[in-house]
């Protein structure tokens, strides 16, 4: 009976410890994967923007997704596998996003006034070409 208690106890405590993140196990360090992130979603909107249609043209979007990840020099294997480790932990999946936020927060700061009548949308699309793919 002892045995069996002591074995009870230990599959218990063998099933009850939490794998733990660890940052090394991503490919990508936050920092990394948080810019590609950031620069991904920029190119969201400016596709959106754009009215491309993506089921018609997901060509468009694959260029776009290629020239980010070659601006950040990263695999996209990596990049996927890097965003799937994160998603099995919500708190740093959360961070990660908390990150690509400010990263967006930062950029918007430095737009020039949208309401200025000097700045029509010609320029802010230069503007933004300018930003995404000359960093």
């Amino acid at each position: 009976m002892r045995g069996l208690t002591i074995l009870l106890i230990s599959f218990l405590i063998g099933c009850s410890n939490k794998i733990s993140f660890e940052q090394n196990k991503s490919t990508l360090d936050e920092k990394t994967l948080s810019k590609v992130l950031t620069d991904l979603h920029i190119i969201e909107v400016h596709i959106n923007q754009l009215e491309i249609n993506l089921a018609k043209n997901k060509d468009s979007l694959n260029v776009f997704k290629e020239m980010i990840f070659l601006k950040h020099n990263v695999r996209e294997e990596d990049f996927n596998q890097s965003l799937d480790y994160y998603s099995n932990f919500p708190d740093n999946y959360h961070q990660l996003y908390l990150q690509v936020k400010e990263n967006l927060l930062a950029i918007e700061l430095t737009l020039p006034d949208s309401d200025d009548p000097e700045m029509n949308s010609d320029s802010l699309r230069t503007i933004n070409k300018k930003r995404i793919f000359n960093k």
